[in-house]
């Protein structure tokens, strides 16, 4: 200790004579003049002495860290690697030996099954429990219902090829709830998240113990029951399920009501790979969804099939619209009262060279699916205004608008474009829209159609009478024209209920002053009749069915006379 604070008093010391030297090289003006060589001789002292100063110091704090260490007052630096600790002479033998090696079948496990979690020997349990849990129900997530599903394929017996899995036998689903945009709409993100903890609730009573019910995103979740087996137990038990999230919710005070949409199966039939499970489920669900809602879809080697048919028809249909395949068929609308042509409707038709002619209830639903309605909408609205233009000034293009389309802000700029580059006038086309389309987001959409309006196209509600969308909606979106669904016009002059509702839609458009027409018009009867009750025009095949541009314009020339198409062309050309 002594000799450590004589070594600090001589450090003292060079670092008083380092500094002095120093200052008489920095200024040497102020206290004697000196030669030059003087001067380099003075430099080369100082920054010695300074040199010198910081070694001492260093050795000095290295003498001071020894002594530290003896009194006990500082830790042995960490050694390089834990078998060194064991190596040192100095180890106690009371040390225990370091962990074994995880077991031979780990790495194989964790190769084969990538979305397995990786448990680290000494984390906390509470970070294992945060990673599978879905923090806003409590649920587990994800990488919960992956961990489950592969721990039960793995406990599974392997068969003569050694793939882990093919005896397992227990059911999975997934659960999509119908509604919740609605919800999130009229009650904000707040309310939305108090219907899904709800939901999160009653999913979680309804499943026995020993299965697992996790949310995934949004408002889809999945669920396992280790113990059904068969497909009448998961289908009654899944029925089961939508009957208790069906029962009203209680949000601040008011009674909601939704329903849910599931696709379920067995395992091993619906597959024992999890990503394998998920498409397949999710292909039951959209078939779910298609059939209705509150529905239950069990897989089956059909929907394999309906998969890959469907997987072939997106790669025709993407060819399709990049080879203009798709072509607009047009078909009349006639004026009930004066027996005039007014325009027409363009409908969507495809017949491939493979696959034949394809119905347009199975490919727009695809394109809109897919990302493909927008290049399809684009080249049908200009093959139709191209054929247009060559009709007669008075006759109308009807062209419809695809939900999807009807909540994309550029859908309107986009249509204008396109028209005026064709050369057809904007008064001269109208945009059809269905009720359910309007309901998927209805401020963009009315926004879309106010831009259309705007420029002078008009505006009509397809299928009206059978969508969701009230009467004040109806008022505000300031339409031109409404068409009453052909489901009833069928049975009108037989069926009086019928009868009174196409009644009273005609009384509520008069005060409206919308325009009114009649779809799926196939008898004389069924025409003279809506003309007595005051319906302005019909469609059907009682007047014309589909065709295709060179067909229509014989049709016109038929109708109207060669001359007036003749003068149409004419001032075209």
């Amino acid at each position: 200790m002594k000799s450590v604070s004589v070594e600090r008093l001589a450090i003292i010391v060079i670092l008083f004579v380092a500094l002095a030297l120093s200052s008489l090289v920095l200024f040497p003006g102020a206290f004697w003049q000196i030669s030059e060589a003087g001067f380099r001789t003075m430099t080369l002292i100082g920054v010695g002495s300074m040199a010198a100063c910081a070694i001492g110091l260093f050795w000095m704090q290295k003498k001071n860290s020894e002594a530290e260490f003896e009194r006990g007052e500082m830790p042995e630096p960490p050694l390089e690697s834990p078998t060194e600790f064991y190596a040192h002479p100095d180890a106690s033998a009371s040390i225990p030996p370091p962990p074994p090696a995880p077991p031979q079948h780990a790495p194989r496990a964790q190769a084969q099954y990538p979305h397995a979690p990786i448990e680290i020997v000494d984390e906390d349990e509470g970070v294992i429990q945060l990673r599978f849990t879905d923090p806003l129900t409590g649920l587990g997530n994800r990488d919960r219902i992956v961990d489950k599903f592969e721990k039960m394929i793995n406990s599974a017996s392997e068969d003569g090829n050694g793939y882990p899995g093919d005896s397992a036998c227990f059911a999975i689903g997934l659960l999509d709830l119908d509604g919740m945009k609605l919800i999130n709409d009229m009650f904000g993100r707040a309310g939305g998240d108090a219907i899904l903890k709800q939901c999160a609730m009653r999913l979680s009573n309804g499943v026995e113990e020993g299965g697992l019910v996790t949310r995934l995103d949004g408002d889809k979740f999945a669920f396992i029951f280790p113990d059904i087996t068969s497909e009448d137990e998961i289908e009654a038990k899944a029925n089961l399920l939508l009957e208790v999230l069906q029962a009203p919710y209680d949000l601040d005070g008011r009674a909601v009501r939704l329903s849910g949409s599931i696709g379920v199966g067995i395992v091993p039939q619906v597959g024992v790979q999890f990503e394998t499970v998920n498409d397949n489920l999710t292909s039951a669900l959209a078939h779910s969804k298609r059939a209705g809602q509150g529905r239950v879809t069990v897989y089956s080697r059909e929907h394999e099939q309906e998969n890959l048919d469907n997987a072939r028809l997106e790669q025709a249909l993407r060819r399709a619209i990049d080879n203009t395949e798709v072509l607009p068929h047009f078909q009349p609308i006639i004026s009930l009262q004066d027996g005039s042509l007014l325009g027409f409707e363009a409908l969507a038709r495809w017949n491939d060279p493979e696959l034949g002619p394809v119905s347009p209830v199975k490919f727009i639903p695809l394109a809109e699916k897919r990302g493909m309605i927008a290049p399809l909408t684009e080249s049908l609205l200009r093959q139709a205004a191209g054929a247009a233009v060559l009709w007669p000034a008075e006759l109308f293009l009807s062209f419809n608008l695809s939900s999807v389309q009807l909540v994309d802000p550029n859908t309107a700029r986009t249509m204008l474009s396109i028209i005026k580059s064709i050369g057809l006038d904007p008064k001269r086309l109208e945009i059809e829209v269905t009720e359910t389309a309007m309901m998927s987001d209805p401020e963009t959409a009315a926004m879309v159609l106010a831009d259309l309006s705007k420029a002078g196209v008009r505006i009509s509600m397809d299928d009206f009478g059978t969508g969701q969308s009230s009467l004040g909606r109806l008022r505000e979106l300031n339409l031109d024209k409404v068409k009453i669904d052909r489901a009833f016009i069928k049975p009108i002059g037989e069926d009086k209920a019928a009868e009174h509702i196409v009644r009273a839609v005609l009384e509520l458009c008069v005060g409206l002053e919308l325009t009114v027409v009649a779809e799926g018009i196939e008898t004389l009867p069924q025409a003279e009749l809506l003309k007595r009750i005051g319906c302005h025009a019909g469609q059907g095949y009682l007047f014309g069915r589909p065709q295709n541009e060179r067909r229509t314009l014989a049709y016109i020339r038929e109708y109207m006379g060669d001359s007036t198409l003749g003068s149409a062309q004419q001032a075209t050309s």
